[in-house]
């Protein structure tokens, strides 16, 4: 589940190609929707770890993979490498458009990376 983890250092990292409109909310809206079939996917997980289901938890790391992927690609095509200040006011901006989204990949990524 070091899938997280990549996907985690990857927002952290976005920044660059901005144009007027790319604003950190902007930015941060556009992320967090990409993330929440992310978020409901780590939901499913912690649903298939309880039921002890090996398939489902096998299912739910490859979906979890290729939705990381999938977003990771197209928040970089869009918005380029995110960094230093920029980055930093992208993940505040993530904070109050979706808490949600951020506590569960949080919580992700402390579970899986211990």
């Amino acid at each position: 589940m070091k899938y997280l983890y990549r996907f985690a250092m990857l927002l952290l990292a976005l920044a660059g190609c901005q144009s007027a409109e790319d604003t950190p909310e902007r930015i941060a809206q556009d992320i967090c929707d990409c993330m929440r079939p992310l978020a409901q996917s780590y939901e499913g997980v912690k649903a298939a770890a309880g039921r002890n289901d090996l398939d489902a938890l096998h299912r739910y790391a490859e979906e979890m993979e290729r939705l990381m992927s999938k977003c990771g690609e197209k928040i970089e095509a869009k918005y380029g490498a995110l960094e230093g200040a920029r980055g930093e006011q992208v993940k505040a901006a993530m904070q109050q458009t979706c808490p949600d989204i951020v506590a569960t990949i949080n919580e992700a990524e402390a579970e899986f990376i211990k």
